[in-house]
């Protein structure tokens, strides 16, 4: 080949300079065999690397079907620059599906697909979708086998498709749970340990030579489920591991492979177990080697933290509590608690708190107890970290100090206890890493773990309360908190909490008085206050509401007021009390909703009274009974009924509406609006991702974590208190419109219930108010929502189906990456022009 034309050639990043150049060799120089083969070439790697930049694909380490499957789209995305086109739905699908499942999907056609068309019109049937299924067939459905022989002219066994599954890698991990499962309720929980070959052969993979990367692939994506639930792994119940896995590459450390396997042969497995991995599972993609890969580059600590400590880990795993029921309470929701194994009892709380864990030969915790410091960073557990909020409270517990004494600097080994009191300080974060004096020398906390920060309360470096006295005096704790538990961080009940504060001396009153309050100096800052504490422990919460009573916004209340004491003034007597030295008449406010009821609104100033100090007392001490309304409280004070109205003030509220919120904002919150903003993109992603009750399954659009995108959006401000406006638009969101009922708080972590998100400052009004609810549909695909879809609207008569809320949604602008792909589908499936017609069709067809 000309040497100009090779150099030219390796210059050309992109297809459109791969065109012009090819146009011109063909101009001025012969094109040969060789030449065309150079460009072919170079044409792929532009192709990969449009893939990879356009879908965020790893192609790295990929298996035998996953690079032909790369292959073959880099020739149609070549054939196609040629033709002057784009391949964008073809990458959109290997974006939101992956390699594997993006095959799946376009095979499974009741026609060949368009890259089937124009593969086989240039002669390379080898390379579509459907020949490699068929050359890759443990790594498909039998669906997509079947779908692929009938379009290359093969025969099948059957004259209809097997029915559509889950994906395949998701299909026979289950079947391995299912087999594991089995095994272990024959031996007690235990799983006796096999070969891989025979636990293969269960799901049909009977050559380990051929199908052993497909089958190691299933292994491996149960065992980053176990990883993230914080389980050992169950491929390692295997009696022996596969050659590759759980290498060391290129880290500093080496997986500790037979303790893992020890642990994971020693732990007694419960139902329970099985079934939390079945729906873990169910939100990971197909391929594992990329999940390990993402996990061990940005969240590297933690893995170290789950491998290493396996082995100290307890013997049995925890039964999750119920969920809680979607009406709301005035009596806390669980949190989940951590018990012996076997036991799966719910045990309530009303903290939340929790125990931070040590390790004294990682991270020396008697020279920081020593230095005096009381501000400082913790690493937690993953499956925690969404859990904590500013003014929690937390005890440290250390383990068993197996420090030699060079390491100890000569002081005596610490005895396993509890040796400090926390103030939690906000949300956890991505911690930049930790190292330092107190660090061992091979330890420390990389980048990326979730971190929060903490306040030293209490410090009992001198009188530790050892778990010893703990087990002799308190023998109903969590077994977590008497035997430990190899992690970071975990729960326990209010009652353990106290109980550990009672043995050390404690005023639980005292402890909350010392969490930081916040300076909220504005009446417009106490929506941003409420929000910040509202997961805050009882008795910090009710500290913070003294704080207001008798802060800057207990004073602007009482100026409001005119200094007066509203029982007086309501009884006919002088509302005013004597003069201070500033002139001021004295008055005392206070808080008439209970705050730790975690009820929105419970802070704010329309919350607060002002009242004499004898009348004041009178209320907390006395026998005075009182009634919450929405524009006056009503006190039964000597005998008396008495009302005092509420303080007005006026905070700019919204309500932010980017589903059937735009179309059907409801009786109740059309009463209240004063106005719309129809200019606003929501301040977070959303997709249709939820699967409605009320709407017979429909899909509904809800705010996602990954995936998605933001949308236009409608804000209504409302005349109304917080309180009311979570109310109304919480009785909205479960269909109980008129009913009178009121929202409360879910616990953290609790994604079974309604949430109200407060976005401050958002549309430039105070507060808007905004729905969350978690994803319920996986896997999340345009063909699964097509099915919840039509089947709602076959169901349905009254607009409430999913095709008009698609529809709905559409006609206002809101479009989320799977919209488009969605309504195709459904259009497609039932053979008609547009939306409308389908829901007409669906209705035809009962």
């Amino acid at each position: 080949m000309d040497e100009r034309v090779s150099r030219s050639l390796k210059a050309i990043k992109d297809f459109k300079g791969l065109i012009q150049l090819e146009k011109n060799v063909r101009e001025r120089v012969v094109f040969d065999e060789e030449t065309a083969t150079a460009f072919k070439e170079r044409g792929e790697i532009i192709a990969r690397g449009m893939i990879s930049e356009r879908t965020g694909l790893d192609l790295s380490e990929l298996m035998p079907a996953e690079e032909k499957i790369v292959r073959a789209v880099s020739e149609y995305l070549a054939i196609k620059q040629r033709e002057g086109s784009n391949a964008n739905r073809t990458l959109d699908q290997l974006r939101n599906r992956g390699l594997i499942e993006a095959a799946e999907t376009a095979v499974s056609k009741s026609r060949p697909t368009q890259g089937y068309e124009t593969l086989h019109r240039e002669d390379l049937d080898d390379l579509s979708y459907e020949q490699i299924v068929i050359d890759h067939p443990m790594e498909f459905s039998p669906r997509a086998l079947w779908f692929s022989r009938r379009t290359l002219g093969l025969a099948n066994a059957s004259e209809k498709a097997p029915a559509r599954p889950s994906i395949p890698a998701q299909i026979r991990t289950e079947e391995l749970l299912k087999w594991l499962g089995t095994r272990a309720a024959a031996n007690g929980g235990h799983i006796s340990p096999f070969a891989n070959a025979d636990a293969a052969a269960t799901l049909g993979m009977t050559d380990m030579a051929r199908h052993g990367r497909v089958y190691g692939n299933i292994q491996s994506r149960l065992d980053f489920a176990c990883y993230r639930l914080g389980l050992p792994p169950l491929g390692l119940t295997a009696a022996a591991p596969f050659a590759e896995a759980w290498q060391q590459e290129d880290r500093s450390w080496p997986f500790p492979v037979q303790a893992m396997q020890r642990a994971a042969q020693s732990f007694r497995w419960q139902p329970h177990d099985f079934e939390r991995l079945g729906v873990e599972t169910q939100s990971l993609p197909g391929q594992a080697h990329l999940l390990w890969k993402a996990e061990l580059a940005g969240n590297q600590v933690a893995v170290r933290a789950w491998a290493e400590g396996l082995e100290d880990g307890p013997g049995g795993s925890v039964a999750m509590p119920p969920a809680p029921p979607e009406v709301p309470s005035l009596k806390p929701a669980p949190m989940p608690e951590e018990e012996e194994a076997g036991n799966e009892a719910p045990v309530a709380t009303d903290g939340p708190y929790w125990v931070l864990v040590c390790n004294p030969a990682k991270w020396a915790i008697d020279k920081f107890l020593e230095s005096g410091a009381t501000a400082d960073t913790w690493g937690v557990r993953p499956s925690d970290a969404s859990k904590f909020g500013a003014g929690q409270l937390a005890i440290v517990r250390v383990g068993v100090d197996r420090r030699n004494g060079a390491e100890r600097d000569g002081r005596e080994p610490l005895e396993a206890g509890i040796y400090a009191v926390c103030e939690i300080q906000g949300p956890s974060f991505a911690g930049t890493g930790a190292n330092g004096a107190y660090w061992a020398a091979d330890a420390g906390r990389d980048p990326g773990l979730p971190t929060v920060g903490v306040r030293y309360l209490r410090n009992y470096l001198a009188r530790p309360l050892t778990i010893e006295r703990l087990r002799e005096e308190q023998q109903g704790l969590s077994r977590l908190l008497l035997d430990g538990f190899q992690a970071a961080s975990f729960p326990i009940s209010a009652d353990d909490f106290h109980a550990v504060l009672d043995l050390l001396g404690e005023d639980q009153d005292a402890i909350a008085s010392e969490v930081a309050e916040d300076g909220a100096h504005t009446l417009d800052r106490l929506a941003e206050l409420e929000s910040k504490f509202l997961h805050a422990s009882p008795e910090v919460k009710t500290r913070v509401s003294k704080g207001i009573e008798r802060g800057p916004i207990g004073t602007e209340v009482k100026r409001l007021n005119g200094f007066r004491c509203q029982l007086c003034e309501a009884l006919g007597r002088n509302p005013i009390g004597f003069k201070k030295r500033n002139g001021e008449p004295y008055v005392e406010a206070h808080h008439v909703m209970p705050v730790h009821r975690k009820e929105i609104g419970s802070l704010s100033a329309a919350n607060i009274v002002t009242f004499c100090a004898n009348h004041h007392r009178e209320v907390h001490y006395g026998d005075v009974d009182f009634a919450i309304g929405e524009q006056h409280f009503t006190f039964t004070i000597d005998g008396k009924n008495v009302t005092i109205p509420r303080a007005k003030v006026k905070l700019r509220i919204g309500v932010l509406a980017y589903g059937s919120l735009i179309t059907d904002p409801g009786e109740e919150l059309e009463r209240i609006t004063i106005a719309t903003a129809r200019d606003v993109v929501t301040p977070f992603a959303v997709e249709y991702a939820r699967s409605s009750r009320g709407r017979e399954g429909a899909p509904t659009l809800v705010p996602v974590v990954s995936g998605g995108a933001r949308v236009k959006a409608w804000i209504y401000e409302v005349d109304a208190d917080l309180k009311t406006a979570c109310d109304i638009l919480y009785r909205r969101e479960i269909d109980a419109i008129g009913s009178g009922k009121s929202y409360s708080e879910p616990e953290p972590g609790d994604l079974k219930r309604v949430a109200i998100a407060r976005n401050i400052g958002l549309g430039g009004l105070h507060v808007v108010l905004s729905t969350k609810l978690a994803q319920t549909i996986m896997p999340l695909t345009a063909e699964r929502l097509a099915d919840l879809a039509i089947n709602s609207a076959r169901k349905l008569n009254n607009g409430r189906d999913g095709i008009s809320y698609l529809m709905n949604a559409t006609r206002n602008g809101i479009e989320t990456p799977l919209s488009a792909a969605y309504a195709k589908e459904v259009i497609r499936r039932l053979g008609v022009a547009d939306l409308a017609q389908a829901v007409e069709a669906t209705h035809r067809s009962e």
